[in-house]
Formats: C-alpha cells, sequence, structure tokens
C-alpha cells in the first residue's frame, strides 16, 4: 500500500481504551512529517521555540483532521519530539533493522504471517507495537 494513501487515511475517531492503546508515536511521527512538509526542514534546536508552536499548530489541525482530542501528543511530547528530531539512534536502529529483517525472513520462508501495516517502535520507552492503518477503506 503506497505510504501517501497511509498518511490521507483518517484515523480517528478514537475514544477511550482504543485511543490509550494505539501508539502516540504513529501520532507524533506524522506531526513530524506534516511539519517537514510545510517548513522543507526538520525542528532545529536553534528555533526550538518557533518550532514548538509550530508543531503545535499543526496538532490542532492533525487532530482536527482526524477528529481526535488535543492531547493526544502533550506539549511535552511535542517539545521533546522537536528537540530529538535530528537525532539518530544506532540503538533503535539496531531494533527496528533486526524486526524488519525478521519480517523479510517470514515472508521469504513462508511459515509465518509478517507483520500487517505498520510497527511502531518508541526508542523511549523500548517499546513496539503492530497497528494496520489505511486498511478501511480497502
Amino acid at each position: 500500500m503506497p505510504f501517501e494513501r497511509v498518511r490521507q487515511h483518517k484515523i480517528g475517531p478514537l475514544a477511550g481504551r482504543k485511543l490509550e492503546r494505539f501508539p502516540r508515536a504513529c501520532f507524533a511521527v506524522q506531526m513530524l512529517q506534516r511539519f517537514q512538509d510545510r517548513h522543507v526542514r526538520l525542528p532545529a534546536v536553534e528555533t526550538l521555540d518557533a518550532d514548538v508552536a509550530a508543531l503545535q499548530t499543526v496538532r490542532a489541525e492533525y487532530a482536527a483532521f482526524h477528529n481526535l482530542p488535543q492531547t493526544v501528543v502533550p506539549d511535552a511530547e511535542l517539545a521533546q519530539l522537536a528537540r530529538g528530531a535530528r537525532a539518530e539512534l544506532a540503538p533503535v536502529a539496531a531494533v527496528v533493522g533486526g524486526e524488519m529483517a525478521q519480517e523479510v525472513l517470514k515472508v521469504v520462508t513462508g511459515k509465518e504471517l509478517p507483520f500487517n501495516n505498520h510497527f511502531f517502535f518508541d526508542g523511549i520507552t523500548c517499546a513496539g507495537q503492530v497497528e494496520a492503518l489505511g486498511l478501511a477503506d480497502r
């Protein structure tokens, strides 16, 4: 499935336990991508305050589009996202690369089903989660 189709898929409305269960990293990454689309750059430490304000605007638009609450990504997490947007974490890349290699082996051998759609890994909590996005309108 093309990534652009997934980006345009409406996630919401999500509420209650369903919203709590859904990985906030998904929301944060999509907001960061929208910021980058609009500003043709990632947030920078030099412009941190302005970039956090721009991310808050993106969050408001994103939440309205997906029918989600504004608190889907709290201000503290937006600031953390802006500070770390340019960071490259080798351990995170190793974990995600290992997971993807495992999925390729599943496809090649045909012994198990691969992930259904998206794998989200939060490098801060070291938790991974699989979610199917963009499949409802198939």
